[in-house]
Order: structure tokens, then sequence, then C-alpha cells
């Protein structure tokens, strides 16, 4: 009992920051750092029972959040089909198929099954040019449209700054689930589009 007490509080230190270090920073190459180090120190340091609770531990902890650890893919595009079936029971539909073609975001799995995504566009041309994972496990976005107003659900809408003769850029930031969180249009009296996005070091775009 000396030994198991001399030892618990480390370990539910080294629980803890496990814990803490895969809510706020997800992504899978730093949660593999730190499992590394995790594993050599108590490979060395406590009884083979206490190491074996550790190891199932940390699978339980990538089980729970497997979706931030294992990551997945994003793909971002616009397509002009009526509609599109993307397996797992996700489809996208065009707003107005006839004469535009709207944006899309698709997320998968890191087994490439369809988790979510979002048709983006109303009447106009309408899309989506560049997106890029964030450490909080969301996606950032951007593009064009031409559309007046563009509905992005959460009671989140675009509107186009000027005609829409003319694309405005955008920049839409989703969470993990696909919910949006905020969006902006940028632009003036021209054809002004966003060709790339990138999460800055301190967390913004």
């Amino acid at each position: 009992w000396t030994h198991w007490a001399y030892w618990l509080p480390s370990l539910f230190l080294l629980l803890g920051m496990t814990l803490v270090f895969s809510i706020h920073e997800p992504r899978p190459d730093s949660m593999q750092r730190l499992s590394n180090f995790l594993l050599i120190f108590l490979c060395f340091s406590v009884p083979k029972a206490l190491f074996v609770i550790v190891i199932l531990f940390m699978k339980l902890l990538y089980i729970i959040s497997g979706k931030k650890l294992y990551g997945g893919y994003v793909a971002g595009g616009y397509f002009q089909s009526e509609s599109i079936d993307l397996g797992n029971g996700v489809i996208l539909n065009n707003n107005y198929y006839h004469a535009s073609y709207d944006g899309m975001i698709i997320k998968y799995s890191a087994e490439g099954e369809c988790e979510w995504a979002k048709g983006i566009g109303n009447t106009g041309q309408d899309e989506i040019t560049s997106v890029a994972e964030t450490s909080d496990g969301g996606i950032i976005a951007g593009g064009s449209f031409s559309s007046s107003s563009i509905d992005l659900g959460n009671g989140v809408v675009l509107t186009n700054n000027g005609s829409t003769s003319y694309t405005d850029g955008m920049i839409i930031k989703y969470s993990a689930e696909g919910e949006c969180e905020w969006a902006k249009a940028i632009g003036g009296t021209n054809y002004d589009t966003i060709a790339s996005v990138a999460e800055s070091n301190d967390g913004g775009i």
C-alpha cells in the first residue's frame, strides 16, 4: 500500500494532463507525442498492474475522443448536380441547380465514412476554394458567392455587399459536429474571393 500511495498522486496528475491535453490540443501528432512520453515514463516507474490500468485508461480516452484524436479528412469544392448521395445517409441538395452551383464541404472519418456535409449556396454561383482544420477540431472554409444571401444555419446569414453580378469572398467557421459558428462576407462592388484559409498561431484565422 505504501508503494501504491507513493505512485497514485503522480499517476492521477499524468492522467489529468492527458485528458486536458486531449481537449485543448486534439491534433493527432500532438496527442501521439504525449502518449509516447507517458508510456516511456510509466514503463520504468510504476508496477506492472498499474501500467496495465494506465494503458486501458488511455485506450478508453482514445475511443471517447476518437473523432478528435484520430482525425479524418475534409474536402471542399462546388457542385451543379441536383443532389449528391455521399453515403452513410448524407445527401447534398443544390438550392438552384438549373442555372447555378453551390459550394460544398464534406467531412470524412479516418476510415472514409462521410460524417457530415454542407451545401453552401442560393441562386448564384457559390463555391468553396479552401478548407483547413482548426485546433478545436472544427473546420474553417473560404471561397466566394454571388448569391444575394446564404443561410448557413444556426442563425448565421451571409449577405453580398455588392451586386449579384459579382462575387464576395466568404469565410465560414464550423464546429467539429458541422454546426456553423460564424461567417464573414468580404467584398466591395467588384469580384472578390478568398483563395486560401489557415489557422494562425494565436488561434485566429
